[in-house]
């Protein structure tokens, strides 16, 4: 009868503890969340993540600069950015950024993990000329964060050349002027706006704008050596024709031969009265004889003699652009052709 007791009282005081226990309460799963890594210029990005289902899911954010998270408020209303979460858990958050960010949401007590957002500036260039041989240049970069270190960049060829630089200034915006830009030439330019990392801003260049710069282009001053003699067949077959010159442009650019002349050493003298333009690295004929320049092709000309010009057993030819020498040829035997 006593064991009888005594496992009664147990029974009795296990009961007891059972009752005593809990069940705990259901423990909420930190949210998740995803955000684009960068993003170009100011603009909205879309945060996602999952949460519990049905939850409210409110969004923390801080400039990169200050890593000090607040809860993100609409403006329009000052209240907090929220979300509730779907029946499976999925949320979606919109939201504007103007330069690098920090973001977590938060959901049942339970704090997310950081998305770090990066912002990559994006240049607005704009360009005028107004004045000869100037270009204006204007930068406004979005955002428009001041401080920014700005080159401003011309076209060469394939390569680009920095022609300024500084700084976008107070309001975020750069303003130069380039002179000695080629008075009627034809330039392409483009800004590039650098880093700024204490606030997760990244470098980026601006597209590339042509403009053609005020003024009247001028044309350099021949200079010696430029187009130079290059054959000389004085002695050849029968014929005024088969009697010739050939002049070749030495240069990278195209030269125009107006008013060029050749003489021999007696002074008889061709003149180029009309226009005549040879292009880099390209060559010409002066024919003694007759006919008509430009056949059978563009690098054919006529000086129009009825006799001889060029001595077999030695002369001078001699090129000038005005009262300057560009080049002379010499000869003193008979080896019926010379190149000079």
């Amino acid at each position: 009868m006593r064991q009888r007791a005594i496992l009664a009282a147990a029974t009795v005081a296990l009961g007891v503890v059972a009752a005593a226990v809990v069940t705990p309460a259901f423990a909420a799963a930190a949210p998740t969340i995803s955000a684009p890594s960068s993003t170009t210029g100011y603009s909205e990005i879309t945060i996602t993540g999952t949460a519990d289902a049905n939850a409210t899911v409110t969004l923390y954010e801080s400039a990169y600069l200050w890593n000090d998270m607040q809860v993100a408020t609409d403006w329009d209303t000052g209240e907090p950015v929220t979300a509730k979460a779907s029946s499976t858990g999925a949320y979606s958050i919109k939201r504007y950024v103007d330069t690098g960010f920090l973001f977590q949401v938060e959901a049942g007590g339970e704090r997310s993990t950081t998305a770090t957002v990066f912002m990559k500036v994006l240049p607005y260039l704009t360009i005028a000329s107004t004045t000869s041989g100037t270009v204006a240049v204007h930068v406004a970069p979005s955002p428009n964060q001041p401080w920014l270190p700005v080159d401003i960049q011309r076209q060469n060829g394939t390569s680009w050349t920095k022609v300024a630089g500084g700084y976008t200034d107070e309001t975020g915006s750069y303003d130069a002027t380039l002179t000695g830009q080629g008075a009627g030439t034809t330039q392409t330019y483009r800004a590039y706006v650098g880093a700024d990392a204490d606030n997760g801003i990244t470098p980026n260049y601006s597209s590339s704008k042509t403009i053609k710069v005020y003024g009247t282009a001028t044309t350099p001053a021949p200079k010696a050596g430029e187009v130079q003699f290059t054959k000389i067949q004085y002695h050849g077959p029968s014929g005024l024709n088969n009697e010739f010159a050939r002049l070749t442009n030495k240069t990278s650019r195209t030269i125009n031969l107006k008013g060029w002349t050749i003489k021999d050493a007696s002074g008889i003298t061709y003149t180029i009265s009309t226009s005549y333009s040879v292009g880099a690295g390209k060559y010409v004929y002066v024919h003694t004889g007759s006919g008509t320049n430009g056949k059978p092709d563009s690098q054919h000309r006529y000086w129009g003699k009825t006799s001889y010009i060029w001595n077999n057993a030695g002369d001078t030819a001699t090129l000038r652009a005005g009262s300057t020498t560009i080049d002379s040829c010499k000869w003193t035997s008979d080896k019926a052709v010379t190149y000079c």
